[in-house]
């Protein structure tokens, strides 16, 4: 899973439980984070603090719930999106979506900038009003069986072209979709989340393994070349397409739910 995805998961997260518990604790930057700084729409008007900029996540988090969130998610528009832009920075169309108690529907678009001497990233989310939102938001639904479907599909698919560490990877996800049981929760996933249970964390595990679509070296490079000698471009990419919809779903149904 990239970066940029699994922030935005990390944040949700971590703001769904601070509404829950009522408590702000603090959170943690990953190793790789410089600067994550919120900076509010001034034209939404709900206090005079509007247009500030916050340059932490707890503090922004108590900011959210002074203006009156009522329900923040993660949003990915998986139809404006290209699988083989996912590995780069600001190549997907994603945000995070806050519904206030006014009605009004926002979203924060992140932007990543990378800074050479710190080596370091730092992530810019800006608030935009999103005036044409639906009444009662999306609704997440469980892709579990859809999900299951493209990764034995692809995984064969990926056999069949000689990829066969692919081949291994799509089924190490099947196998973690699997009823019964919790799969192992990769060692930089832990404390990051809060507790996942059932097809929620069965679903964002499995989404983290078979997600491939970085750049070198990646499913966005050789398999697509193997494919295209073979005369299989076609059902490469309709299968690409697919696994990269079903995963972003996934995410989604098992952070937001």
């Amino acid at each position: 899973m990239n970066g940029q995805l699994y922030q935005m998961a990390r944040i949700v997260s971590y703001v769904r439980k601070a509404c829950e518990t009522g408590r702000d604790e603090v959170f943690l930057k990953r190793e790789h984070e410089w600067i994550i700084s919120y900076t509010f729409d001034a034209n939404l008007s709900r206090s005079d603090t509007d247009n500030e900029t916050i340059n932490d996540t707890t503090d922004w988090c108590g900011a959210l719930r002074k203006k009156g969130l009522k329900r923040i998610f993660l949003l990915v528009q998986i139809d404006h999106n290209d699988p083989r832009m996912a590995g780069f920075a600001n190549g997907e169309s994603q945000g995070i979506v806050t519904v206030y108690s006014d009605g009004k529907v926002s979203v924060w678009i992140p932007k990543w900038e990378f800074d050479n001497i710190r080596r370091m990233w730092s992530i810019y989310y800006t608030e935009r009003s999103w005036d044409d939102a639906p009444a009662e938001g999306p609704v997440f639904e469980n892709n579990i069986e859809e999900f299951r479907d493209v990764l034995t599909r692809i995984g064969e698919f990926a056999s069949g072209i000689g990829a066969k560490n692919y081949s291994s990877i799509f089924h190490d996800a099947y196998m973690m979709l699997k009823d019964g049981g919790s799969p192992e929760i990769p060692k930089w996933m832990k404390g990051s989340l809060p507790a996942l249970e059932g097809d929620a964390l069965r679903m964002f595990v499995a989404a983290s393994r078979a997600d491939v679509f970085g750049g070198m070296g990646s499913w966005n490079d050789d398999p697509g070349y193997m494919a295209h000698s073979m005369g299989r471009e076609e059902q490469y990419t309709s299968l690409s397409n697919e696994l990269y919809a079903q995963i972003r779903k996934a995410v989604m149904y098992a952070v937001n739910s």
